[in-house]
């Protein structure tokens, strides 16, 4: 598919770089226009380019900036990916001591091996820290824009229209912010995307190393998030009922590459059968059927989750109301991109008779499947397969809205500086407020504490649970987060658990030895439905006669005695 865009200089600078597209068959009936003299053009292909290396370059800043402190802290789910990973690289093993397995078991479920094992190179590298574990995530929110430029080149047929698509993935609030936070969905939506470009190749040179880079890249996916389990087999099916034509030229290559996905499903369903209900646990407890409702009252939820996920609410205004998946600023993409994403859509729509173009149609209408059948439908994690799909009708709506702004120049300019500005204003809020908003949904403080506590620890330690509580007030996994930031050997865990390393939780009817530190938290901050921050106290009582040796405030603006941990040593 390709498009004509005629602009001017000014227009070149203000205007997103996917806007720059030209429709090949649409100049074929015009005037060829007077070429510019050589200097001129010599002088706007060196500006080209130095706009586009800036941008990209920009892309690089935002995605690997503060990795460690924007969010602040560590979830605990962080915490236990990274540091399986860590065990993998030091034992051959996972926290519980199964040697190199399928799926981590961790907190009552099972978590997905993509991303996990893809951060052992990096923890043997730089070492196991909040920064290393994050730089994974960055690196696959990259590596999945840079796929989508791919995919965006081979759409428009101009080869710079990959720093477009680059771009323009690569600063999506929704790929960016899961980009930033060591959640193993981030790998799946790279996987669809590396599936779906391979797939393009392959259909159109009939080779076989490009099926078998798309077979592999889908079956890969079953092994990468919870709900590519049931959308990728949905997803393949699509895609070879829109090639079924194209395929009869490519069959027997086709077929050939389809090998490595058949043996990833074997691999699954193998597992699966071997531990049955392992996989699904999680899912009966939030799944909109958990209270075993009526068909009606089932379907009507059903109904009501996917156009929830459709719908402007989600995507362009409030987005994932949970902070750690959503900024809590906007919707999940751009404002901007409404009327880009709808253009997209006629686009797809009119050229639907095209097998990419029906796929990526029935894909995006498909993305809301598995978040539907759960009660928190408007769910960043859930919904990420929808990226690829979402991302490329963006792109192809920029490039038609530009087409039929063309001699709008005004309004051209205006809709362009209006994108810079929200734009502008998300990276800003990301980096200066969300590291704020956020400190209570990411244990904000904790990781300095812990420090403490390793560098002043003599013998015994003890930990009040109430400093392990999260936003919810609920205490999440102590022993994880010890694991992780003391970098504790996994040899030793997985045969004694904590008390291998002494460390136990607190009571105030137990008598520490002298010597032993403790950790408490003196109140937590809940927020009020005005938003506005309350500090409950629960001040731990340490015994008599204890040194404080470690007190790490929470930055709490306008919070009045904020909370923080405290550390204390037993005399």
């Amino acid at each position: 598919m390709q498009f004509r865009v005629k602009a001017t200089t000014v227009e070149k600078i203000l205007l997103p770089y996917f806007l720059q597209v030209r429709n090949k068959k649409a100049t074929k009936s015009l005037k060829t226009p007077a070429q510019p003299a050589s200097g001129q053009s010599t002088r706007q292909s060196s500006a080209g380019l130095l706009l586009n290396l800036l941008l990209i370059l920009l892309v690089l800043f935002v995605h690997l900036h503060n990795l460690e402190h924007s969010p602040p802290g560590a979830y605990v789910d962080e915490s236990s990916i990274g540091y399986n990973a860590y065990s993998i690289l030091k034992t051959g093993a996972d926290e519980h001591g199964v040697t190199m397995p399928l799926f981590f078991k961790a907190f009552g479920e099972y978590k997905n091996p993509i991303f996990i094992y893809s951060l052992v190179p990096l923890i043997k590298v730089f070492g196991l820290s909040v920064w290393t574990i994050r730089l994974g995530a960055a690196l696959f929110g990259l590596a999945m824009a840079l796929v989508m430029g791919l995919i965006a080149k081979e759409s428009a047929g101009q080869k710079t229209a990959w720093v477009a698509g680059f771009a323009l993935s690569a600063l999506t609030p929704w790929l960016f912010t899961l980009s930033r936070i060591t959640f193993e969905v981030i790998s799946l939506p790279f996987l669809i995307a590396l599936g779906w470009w391979s797939w393009l190749r392959g259909t159109k040179s009939h080779s076989v190393p490009w099926f078998l880079l798309s077979w592999l890249s889908w079956g890969l996916s079953l092994f990468a998030y919870s709900t590519g389990r049931l959308m990728i087999p949905i997803l393949v099916l699509v895609l070879i009922a829109c090639y079924v034509r194209e395929l009869k030229a490519s069959w027997t290559p086709c077929a050939i590459g389809s090998i490595p996905f058949i043996i990833c499903l074997a691999l699954l369903l193998s597992w699966t059968t071997q531990n049955p209900g392992t996989l699904t646990a999680r899912f009966e407890e939030i799944s909109i059927w958990n209270d075993h409702p009526n068909l009606p009252t089932a379907a009507a939820r059903f109904l009501g989750n996917y156009l929830s996920c459709l719908s402007p609410q989600f995507l362009f205004l409030r987005g994932d109301p949970n902070l750690r998946h959503h900024t809590g600023q906007g919707g999940m993409l751009f404002l901007f991109s409404f009327p880009l994403l709808l253009a997209g859509i006629v686009c797809a729509w009119q050229k639907r008779q095209e097998p990419s173009e029906r796929f990526m149609l029935i894909a995006f209408f498909l993305f809301p499947l598995a978040a539907s059948l759960t009660k928190d439908s408007n769910h960043a994690l859930r919904t990420a397969n929808a990226l690829p799909f979402v991302i490329i009708l963006i792109f192809w709506g920029a490039i038609k809205l530009r087409e039929w702004l063309s001699d709008k120049r005004l309004l051209t300019a205006f809709f362009a500086a209006f994108a810079i500005l929200e734009m502008g204003f998300f990276y800003i809020d990301y980096f200066h407020t969300y590291p704020i908003r956020a400190r209570g949904w990411f244990n904000a403080g904790l990781p300095e504490a812990l420090a403490v506590v390793f560098e002043q620890k003599r013998g015994e330690i003890y930990y009040s649970p109430m400093a392990f509580r999260d936003e919810g007030l609920a205490v999440r996994q102590p022993y994880i987060q010890f694991l992780f930031f003391g970098k504790l050997d996994p040899a030793v865990y997985q045969k004694n658990g904590l008390a291998g390393f002494n460390i136990h939780a607190y009571r105030e009817d137990l008598s520490l030895p002298a010597g032993s530190l403790l950790l408490t938290k003196d109140g937590e901050e809940v927020f009020t439905a005005s938003s506005s921050g309350l500090v409950l106290a629960y001040p731990a009582q340490p015994p008599a006669a204890s040194e404080l040796v470690g007190h790490i405030t929470i930055p709490s603006p306008g919070v009045p005695k904020p909370p923080s941990y405290r550390i204390y040593r037993v005399p």
